[in-house]
């Protein structure tokens, strides 16, 4: 076992500045990338960067006219989410689509101790 291990840990160690590059320019890809999503009858748009931050609600006239003041921040507050939602999908598929020396880093982040003892297991 020791010896298996050893060999996967080089392995990994091999691939960890390819790794390291893909995962900087993907995640900066992912934090500057902007969600949307519309809801509502009249439509209220929300759009928020990867990073988290709220960079535009368009509220259509209609929504503005015919929606009281608390329906009007329901609306807003769900498009939001929404997005941010959406960016939250994005951000697990980036995740699990990298993968070092066999080890896959989404998994590794979302189910930490788990996934390091499934790879360091005997097989």
């Amino acid at each position: 076992m020791t010896e298996e291990l050893t060999l996967r840990a080089n392995r990994f160690l091999a691939n960890l500045s390819a790794f390291l590059d893909r995962a900087q320019d993907g995640f900066q890809e992912w934090a500057t990338r902007e969600f949307t999503a519309t809801v509502g009858d009249p439509e209220v748009t929300a759009r928020v960067t990867g990073a988290g931050g709220l960079s535009g609600i368009d509220i259509s006239v209609l929504a503005r006219r015919s929606l009281d003041n608390i329906t009007l921040g329901e609306v807003i507050v769900e498009a939001v989410t929404r997005a941010e939602e959406s960016a939250a999908e994005a951000k697990a598929e980036f995740l699990s689509s990298l993968q070092i020396g066999g080890v896959d880093v989404g998994g590794l982040l979302a189910r930490g101790d788990e996934t390091l003892r499934d790879w360091t297991r005997e097989r």
